[in-house]
């Protein structure tokens, strides 16, 4: 959301948004992801199309970035932060990679949902998520779908009942505090600093974790 939000204000002309995402249900095919579309295509006034990559068939650009850093991973690795350096360092033509470390304060989750559903079916033996090929998200709230990419396929409203606020729903952050890890594993961690390097200690000291 931040990442379009920052392009859609920096260029008020755009008026359509296409997505192609993986068909990953936890990452992209789910609700979750949908109220934010729906959210950002409201606010800013655009058409956002997601659509869904057919296993077998569609590369993404970002599986060669994939292979690129991956090459890069030969060194040892002590804390996270060995591996922005990694990534920043990974490609130098026709330039590095731009990366931006995620912060608990920076997860932020709708205090609301305009949807509650993207299945695209209510009973036994219609069409589940995972059939789904494209979404689409209207300023006006409307989400419509595909199950395929022919050209006999048309767009048809999402069968589910959509929630329109008289006041949009805000961004509140899903985290109040860094999670803290099991005392077990904090205490396994802490017996790799013999063989870490002096300066890498801070970083697993300073994890925060469960009482015993």
């Amino acid at each position: 959301y931040k990442h379009f939000s920052g392009v859609l204000e920096c260029h008020p002309e755009i008026e359509e948004i296409i997505v192609w995402s993986d068909g990953c249900g936890s990452q992209n095919r789910n609700v979750t992801l949908s109220n934010s579309y729906i959210a950002l295509a409201k606010k800013y006034g655009v058409k956002i199309t997601q659509k869904y990559l057919v296993v077998g068939h569609t590369q993404m650009e970002v599986d060669s970035m994939h292979a690129v850093i991956e090459k890069r991973i030969i060194g040892n690795i002590y804390t996270p932060r060995d591996y922005i350096v990694i990534m920043e360092t990974a490609r130098t033509r026709p330039a590095p990679y731009v990366v931006k470390p995620v912060y608990h304060h920076e997860v932020l989750k709708l205090n609301g949902a305009y949807v509650k559903s993207i299945r695209p079916g209510k009973k036994a033996g219609d069409p589940t998520v995972f059939q789904l090929r494209a979404l689409e998200y209207k300023q006006s709230g409307k989400v419509s779908f595909k199950l395929s990419f022919s050209d006999e396929s048309s767009w048809k409203v999402l069968p589910q009942r959509m929630n329109n606020p008289t006041k949009p729903f805000e961004w509140v952050c899903h985290f109040e505090s860094q999670l803290p890890i099991k005392s077990r594993k904090f205490n396994d961690l802490q017996s790799m600093k013999p063989v870490l390097p002096q300066w890498a200690h801070g970083f697993y000291d300073a994890l925060p974790h469960d009482s015993e």
